[in-house]
């Protein structure tokens, strides 16, 4: 089950948010940004249902005040305008944990 199914839609985003700030400075960078874009159009082909048609589209969607960083209300408050971007995350956070966690299950029985 993915951890964002659960809890009010702030902790859920914030949890988002966090995974993919992967220096801790509060912000997320144009890399971090890429990422996180990246990961989600992997995942996801319905955005462009929802009026996101490229990562940087996504992008220019969440900056809201143009200045080339994302912060944690931007991200919030982009995620709530759109709850495609929300499903999208929560999909391309599923997927990476699953990854982790086949390679994780497959290094152990490899140990072992």
């Amino acid at each position: 089950m993915s951890m964002i199914n659960q809890g009010p839609i702030e902790e859920k985003l914030g949890l988002a948010f966090k995974l993919y700030d992967t220096d801790g400075n509060g912000i997320l960078d144009p890399n971090e940004i890429d990422r996180l874009v990246r990961g989600i159009f992997k995942v996801s082909t319905n955005l462009a249902q929802h009026g996101v048609s490229s990562p940087q589209e996504m992008f220019e969607q969440m900056d809201q005040n143009g200045d080339g960083e994302i912060t944690l209300p931007e991200f919030i408050e982009a995620c709530k305008e759109n709850p495609a971007i929300v499903n999208a995350i929560d999909s391309a956070l599923l997927s990476a944990i699953e990854s982790t966690y086949f390679v994780l299950k497959t290094k152990i029985r490899d140990f072992v």
